[in-house]
């Protein structure tokens, strides 16, 4: 869960397939009639609760995981040099240079 009282961005998603989008209407999620994203295009997320994530547009996607989106949560830049890299099973995988700039799409909590 990923909430956000001020509205700014968490994060870009990015659809591969249409997606059906949605607005808040007395309590309750209505369905937008003849409007979708389109596949490939990227939006800015500014929560994401109980698997509904809310545009920055005001517009509501349901079931944001079944729709496999690419959420890129922000960048990372390598401060220091020779940084080990390792995987999630503990083993060594490499090191990262000064001034490497990685994607983080997954945050672990």
């Amino acid at each position: 869960m990923y909430q956000n009282e001020e509205k700014t961005p968490l994060a870009l998603a990015t659809f591969p397939m249409n997606t059906s989008v949605f607005k808040k209407a007395g309590g309750e999620l209505i369905r937008i009639p003849n409007e979708w994203i389109l596949r490939n295009t990227t939006h800015e997320i500014v929560s994401i609760v109980d698997g509904i994530a809310e545009l920055a547009d005001g517009r509501f996607v349901k079931d944001i995981y079944h729709n496999k989106p690419k959420i890129c949560f922000g960048k990372i830049e390598v401060t220091n040099s020779k940084v080990p890299v390792y995987s999630r099973n503990g083993i060594f995988l490499r090191y990262l240079t000064k001034g490497q700039v990685l994607n983080v799409f997954q945050h672990l909590k």
